[in-house]
């Protein structure tokens, strides 16, 4: 658990690094609960991330991070405005239609993330991206937070329309 904890510190630091924007002018990024589909498209390669390390001595090989073409299928209870100007910009289109461009970062080396749906936290940041701040397949073919999601973000996500498990996670 304390590990999981120590990647979301990470991953908050790579998406302050990005320029989110802040929910009512506070420290915490606005976040959005979704099930959002990734396409099967080429991702764009946008660097690598190290997370911060006080060992001056240890070596990272860095993670991925992409920003690949998908949708958001609906959000999991509250939601960004639909004129918001942060999901203006991170929208796209093809010949192939409307797309929203997702940030993640994935592994040492991941040139492609596989497509499909997912259950995530979504940050809309300022810089014409969707930061995938956490993602994981659907449980069952629903929409499930684990607890240790639900812990993290508690009341900055909108879970009131979830159902709460035994195991402290939230079902959609």
């Amino acid at each position: 658990m304390k590990r999981l904890a120590a990647s979301f510190a990470t991953l908050a630091l790579a998406a302050g690094a990005a320029g989110p924007l802040s929910a009512g002018g506070g420290d915490e990024p606005e976040v959005f609960a979704a099930v959002f589909e990734l396409h099967d498209d080429q991702a764009e390669y946008d660097g690598y991330y190290c997370p911060p390390d006080p060992d001056e001595n240890s070596i990272c090989l860095g993670a991925s991070i992409l920003i690949q073409k998908g949708e958001v299928v609906r959000y999991l209870g509250a939601e960004p405005p639909v004129d918001a100007p942060m999901i203006r910009k991170a929208r796209g289109g093809d010949v192939y239609g409307d797309y929203l461009r997702f940030r993640m970062i994935t592994g040492h080396a991941v040139k492609r993330v596989l497509p499909g749906r997912f259950v995530a936290v979504l940050e809309p940041t300022d810089n014409g991206y969707i930061f995938v701040q956490w993602k994981e397949g659907l449980s069952h073919g629903r929409p499930c937070l684990p607890d240790f999601v639900v812990e993290h973000y508690g009341d900055r996500l909108d879970l009131s329309m979830g159902s709460e498990k035994t195991d402290g996670s939230v079902c959609f």
